[in-house]
């Protein structure tokens, strides 16, 4: 038996698998960005994997606390960022 491996987006491989050209699919979702669900697939979620935002030096005065609050403070620097269109991205 042999096993082919393809690196793709979510975006383009949920309806691949629908399509038949994929016999399974590890999709990963962002929390409040779920992929969208073609009817006719079935899903099982396998584990939550944290988030981390890595700095090249401190940031300043940021709320690690507070999930969101060191990504809003940033929001002027440069990113390293996801292809446009991508639930990553987003």
């Amino acid at each position: 038996m042999c096993v082919h491996v393809t690196q793709t987006e979510p975006e383009r491989a949920l309806p691949a698998l629908l399509a038949r050209d994929f016999d399974l699919v590890l999709a990963e979702e962002y929390p409040g960005n779920p992929n969208p669900r073609p009817a006719g697939l079935e899903q099982e979620d396998l584990l939550d994997d944290p988030l981390h935002l890595a700095l090249p030096e401190p940031a300043g005065d940021t709320d690690t606390e507070a999930p969101t609050a060191a990504p809003r403070s940033l929001a002027d620097h440069p990113w390293v960022m996801e292809p446009e269109g991508t639930a990553a991205r987003h």
